[in-house]
């Protein structure tokens, strides 16, 4: 986890994930927003956070209120539905001021409940690629 100013050039200098959810606040501590990214390129937080600050409608008032930005980094190899979870089930616990167009969680299956499903079944091979073991 990253925080940081909530400005496009320190993010870029402080972030290198190309799928994250962030979550802006204000200078009360206050959640503004939570959104989340996934594309190519270590750059993908700061590239997303100029493109909030550059919306026609709504730029001049984020960059006024948005102070800090959290960056909560994914693995790369993430699916985007799951960044999308993530997104969710962060906007459904910090409860954002702004923006309300956040994708639905599933009430059944919490996120400790995802994890402890997650498991996998992992194959150990020798150097010769003879399995030895699970795990």
């Amino acid at each position: 986890m990253v925080v940081c100013r909530a400005s496009p050039a320190v993010v870029r200098r402080r972030v290198a994930a190309s799928c994250a959810v962030y979550v802006a606040w204000d200078n009360r501590r206050g959640c503004r927003y939570v959104g989340s990214v996934c594309r190519q390129g270590p750059g993908a937080a700061d590239d997303r956070l100029a493109e909030h600050y550059a919306h026609r409608t709504a730029g001049v008032a984020r960059r006024a209120s948005w102070c800090l930005l959290t960056v909560l980094p994914l693995s790369e190899e993430i699916s985007l539905e799951a960044v999308r979870v993530a997104e969710g089930w962060t906007a459904r616990l910090l409860n954002p001021a702004d923006g309300s167009a956040h994708p639905r969680v599933d009430l059944v299956h919490t996120p400790a409940a995802l994890v402890s499903r997650a498991h996998r079944r992992v194959e150990f091979m020798d150097p010769s690629g003879v399995t030895r073991g699970t795990a």
